[in-house]
């Protein structure tokens, strides 16, 4: 091999050695900065779970729950403020006459316009005690 050729080999696996190691410095610190600032990322993502999904969730389950054991006759508040007793339940809505007798004026509502809060503020539902 000619002299100019071992010289330009050199040059070149020396500039590509420099490169590497420009890359794997660069690499590691890229995974260093990564390791420092996934501590707080996982902060963040924990920090957004128990307050925001979870409560959110929680509620949900309380609301469906609510549904479920609406029964005929209870006495429910409307998220307009209306007050009735439920007449009839039916898969995409839900009877409640205004007043008590035979001829009391009847409005069917969708489940979603009950107030849960409202509903249990005003009337409580009496839980049975479990025997033990």
């Amino acid at each position: 091999m000619p002299d100019h050729w071992v010289f330009f080999t050199n040059i070149v696996e020396k500039f590509f050695f420099k490169c590497d190691l420009f890359f794997k410095t660069q690499r590691m610190s890229l995974y260093n900065e990564l390791m420092e600032k996934l501590p707080i990322i996982f902060l963040m993502v924990l920090v957004t779970y128990f307050f925001f999904l979870r409560p959110d969730k929680e509620e949900k389950k309380k609301k469906e729950n609510f549904f479920l054991n609406l029964k005929m006759g209870q006495w429910i508040v409307t998220i307009g403020g209306i007050h009735g007793r439920i007449c009839d339940i039916r898969e995409e809505c839900i009877v409640i006459a205004l007043d008590e007798g035979p001829r009391s004026a009847k409005i069917c509502l969708e489940k979603e316009a009950i107030s849960l809060e409202a509903t249990q503020r005003i009337y409580p539902i009496k839980e049975k005690k479990k025997a033990n």
